[in-house]
């Protein structure tokens, strides 16, 4: 499969300027990931926001929830083949309810606190979206920053353009502001 709207980039560390770079993880396994068209339409979207680089990651093909950990050329994301520290903001698209317990296998392997309570603004902003999380969020609850409910496109943008124009030490004062995004 032919993958569109990429953007390459270069190997220097997040979080110093603009821009806000996006891990966009599909949790299951690549084949399927670049089947599913509204992981594709999202990452489309990142892209287009003006200062937001988006890249994407999913399990490799083959991958079963029994493996206990990943090697290390399978924990880097797919373009820009960089470790998850240089992302300011890690977000899934989860379209099927049995990709919940992937998407917490992948905090684990990457080394995130699962428990949201338990990361602090040197971790990457954790988020979710998608049509499972669209119908029920809450198994995911204690593990998520922030659910994207509804179309990306109207929350997206306003979203990063708020993460974008403010200097935030806290990520709980920025998801406090976030939630009074209409």
């Amino acid at each position: 499969m032919i993958e569109t709207n990429s953007i390459h980039q270069t190997n220097t560390p997040a979080r110093c300027t603009d821009p806000i770079r996006v891990l966009l993880v599909y949790p299951n396994s690549k084949d399927v990931a670049l089947a599913n068209l509204g992981f594709q339409r999202v990452n489309t979207l990142l892209n287009q926001i003006d200062g937001v680089e988006c890249d994407h990651y999913s399990l490799p093909v083959g991958w079963s929830p029994d493996v206990q950990q990943l090697e290390p050329s399978s924990m880097l994301s797919h373009e820009w083949n960089l470790p998850l520290d240089q992302f300011d903001v890690i977000a899934f698209s989860i379209s099927f309810e049995p990709d919940y317990l992937n998407a917490v296998l992948i905090l684990k392997y990457f080394g995130i606190p699962l428990e949201r309570a338990e990361r602090c603004a040197l971790h990457p902003l954790v988020l979710a979206g998608g049509s499972a999380v669209f119908i029920n969020p809450e198994p995911l609850a204690d593990c998520i920053d922030a659910f994207f409910i509804g179309e990306g496109e109207g929350l997206a943008e306003p979203f990063f353009r708020l993460f974008r124009e403010n200097e935030w030490s806290d990520p709980h004062e920025l998801l406090r502001s976030a939630a009074r995004i209409p």
